[in-house]
């Protein structure tokens, strides 16, 4: 926010704000939903459908 601070006249700092804003969210979402799965697979947690579905696409090296 320092470095491109948003303004009206600089529309380019506000879709560049948006955008990593959205980045940071899809980052914690992947971090959070890792350590879930890797829980999942030492036997801490249960197995949900969808973390077994990520699981299987790690596996064969497709995105999850």
């Amino acid at each position: 926010m320092r470095k491109y601070p948003i303004k009206y006249d600089e529309s380019m700092n506000t879709v560049l704000n948006q955008e990593l804003g959205r980045y940071n969210r899809l980052l914690q979402q992947i971090k959070v939903t890792s350590q879930e799965l890797l829980a999942a697979i030492r036997g801490e947690v249960v197995m949900t459908s969808t973390l077994e579905r990520m699981y299987k696409a790690l596996y064969d090296g497709k995105v999850p």
